[in-house]
């Protein structure tokens, strides 16, 4: 995914350090202190991460969708670091590039296979014409039965050095992404985009290496996606 950088927040859009710090639901997922309008559930079902036509362009839609989805899952509004999304897209990314390079190993070993069928079947046919023609200069009764002994050594060698047919691999059950065709650069426009809007609010937790930058949904967000 390469490195990918955090939106800076807007003043407006950022609130101060809570103390007593934010509770940690899970890693990387904080429970929200401000009281929105609806419950996650109002919003109505997220297909992993899709939106489709709810905030008019793929790239916020993805970003609303990744962050919305923790609280529908957890039942209750949470925000969600910076450090889990990138996480959570490079799990998505990896394993969307492992079956799709899967699949290329299997089109190659199935065109490896049938190339050399082939080849070994006509290999079989000139062998078969050959014999049929030295029987007819010789004898028809040799000819036959050198084209059946020809034949049938040829099968036997054709199945031992055949390519056993490949199987086909199970590719996982992705959810739809732009980050598939447009990268991971599309989400982090989309959060951006959404900051600016007022649909996320960002908090900024510790200092150092342990500094996190947390997205939470708005009441405009919900407002929006409820109505």
């Amino acid at each position: 995914l390469g490195s990918l950088t955090p939106p800076q927040p807007n003043a407006s859009s950022t609130q101060p350090k809570e103390d007593p710090p934010m509770r940690e639901l899970q890693s990387g997922i904080f429970e929200t202190t401000e009281t929105l309008p609806r419950s996650p559930s109002d919003i109505g079902p997220i297909h992993p991460y899709c939106l489709v036509g709810r905030l008019q362009r793929a790239e916020p839609e993805e970003a609303a969708a990744r962050i919305l989805t923790f609280s529908q899952n957890l039942g209750q509004w949470v925000g969600v670091s910076w450090k889990r999304l990138v996480e959570q897209m490079h799990t998505d990314y990896k394993l969307d590039r492992e079956g799709t390079e899967a699949l290329r190993e299997y089109d190659r070993r199935c065109d490896v296979r049938q190339r050399h069928i082939v080849r070994s079947n006509l290999a079989l046919l000139l062998i078969a014409v050959a014999s049929i023609g030295l029987g007819l200069a010789i004898n028809p009764i040799v000819g036959v039965a050198f084209c059946f002994i020809f034949v049938a050594l040829h099968w036997s060698i054709l199945g031992k050095m055949t390519p056993k047919k490949p199987v086909a691999p199970v590719r996982p059950n992705l959810p739809m992404s732009v980050i598939y065709f447009m990268g991971p650069q599309a989400v982090v426009n989309g959060i951006h985009e959404l900051v600016k809007l007022g649909m996320l609010r960002t908090e900024t937790i510790g200092a150092g290496d342990e500094e996190q930058t947390i997205f939470f949904p708005t009441a405009q967000l919900v407002t929006h996606l409820a109505a």
